[in-house]
């Protein structure tokens, strides 16, 4: 069995975060990179949290910064223990049933206490349904998710999911182009019960719970935005992270530590369409692009009304995130995954830090330890 170092041994103070055999290195703070404000709230620290991850949003460098969190506080985290590699639920329906054979038990609970099973955070992949989550969420959770601009999610979701093979052809721009021609001859080619059938058309909209049978149904698709704007604390918008990720610190009352990133899901051989390619994905996507345009929205309103200096704040940020890679990594390195396309990842140093490793080694140091003291910490 594996050797555990606690969250309290790893994380004393983010300021002494990058340790390596001879030297301590430190965040630092300049004058003018600085926070505009000491971190007053009016609210306690958010410590319970269900992340809705969308596809192909951000949402997978997101979901580090809630495991990192969640992890660091000894929080318990909603897992599928079907799937140890990580955790997802993907498009399970999560009835009462499917529940208590699917989840891994909180921290110091027993398979036979499932009716007292309440969770800290969610951040994986599961479809969103707010009855179900608030069965086995605790009543204190703050809910969020992410959207991405539908013409760039769309295009990412195409060469991530390799959509070019239903078309049958093998350069991605000209497959999308000729998909796009059709889009409906080419999507039923999937199969109305294939995730990809669910990827193709207004993805980050089905992920939030309405079923594609309504995405034709205009008064329905409102009625949907009204309902999520009720429902959702926050939605960030991936196109903007830093700045969304500013507004969720103010809102759950955390440190700009707790915020740190690095890019998760690089892609190395990005693609710019034409102007009529992106009109046409944007009306196949419609739903998505109403989804978007409205909580886009809201997000340049909340900026708005943001208190203290925002654009000091959010080079504050970048200077954290600027300092962490400096100090954790030595470069990066081109991987090629397994769908074929190439994907950028930074190399750490000889030397890094375990906290260095929960930020950038986030499937094989994080997840693994979130797993491995969720499921030893219960006996069946």
């Amino acid at each position: 069995m594996r050797t555990h170092q606690t969250s309290e041994q790893t994380c004393k103070r983010y300021s002494t975060i990058f340790i390596d055999n001879d030297t301590v290195r430190t965040v630092t703070t300049s004058q003018t990179t600085g926070p505009s404000s000491p971190n007053k709230c009016s609210s306690a620290k958010v410590n319970n949290v269900a992340f809705i991850k969308t596809h192909k949003t951000a949402s997978t460098t997101v979901t580090s910064i809630f495991n990192r969190y969640g992890f660091l506080n000894n929080l318990s985290f909603v897992l599928n223990k079907k799937i140890p590699l990580n955790g997802h639920f993907y498009y399970t329906s999560l009835s009462d049933v499917l529940e208590e054979e699917y989840f891994l038990p909180p921290r110091g609970k027993i398979k036979r206490e499932f009716n007292d099973f309440k969770f800290n955070i969610s951040s994986v992949h599961v479809l969103y349904n707010r009855t179900i989550f608030e069965t086995f969420m605790d009543n204190r959770t703050k809910y969020v998710t992410i959207l991405r601009n539908p013409v760039d999610q769309f295009v990412s979701a195409f060469k991530y999911f390799t959509f070019n093979k239903v078309v049958g052809v093998n350069n991605t721009e000209a497959a999308l182009e000729l998909f796009m021609q059709n889009p409906k001859l080419y999507r039923n080619k999937f199969g109305r019960s294939s995730a990809m059938w669910k990827y193709s058309r207004n993805n980050q909209m089905f992920d939030l719970g309405l079923e594609h049978s309504w995405h034709d149904n205009i008064t329905i698709v409102k009625d949907k935005l009204e309902k999520l704007d009720e429902e959702f604390d926050f939605i960030l918008i991936g196109d903007y992270l830093d700045e969304s990720l500013l507004i969720l610190r103010k809102m759950f009352c955390w440190r700009f530590e707790d915020i740190m990133y690095a890019s998760q899901n690089r892609r190395k051989d990005k693609q710019q369409g034409n102007k009529e390619l992106h009109r046409n994905v944007r009306e196949w996507n419609s739903v998505d692009v109403m989804l978007y345009d409205h909580f886009n929205q809201s997000l340049w309103k909340r900026i708005a009304n943001y208190e203290g200096d925002f654009q000091q704040d959010l080079a504050h940020l970048r200077n954290l995130n600027q300092q962490l890679i400096g100090n954790c990594t030595s470069g990066e390195v081109t991987k090629l995954h397994f769908r074929g396309f190439k994907q950028r990842k930074y190399k750490l140093t000889q030397n890094a830090s375990i906290l260095c490793k929960l930020v950038f080694d986030t499937r094989n140091t994080l997840f693994t330890e979130i797993w491995d003291v969720q499921n030893t910490s219960y006996v069946n």
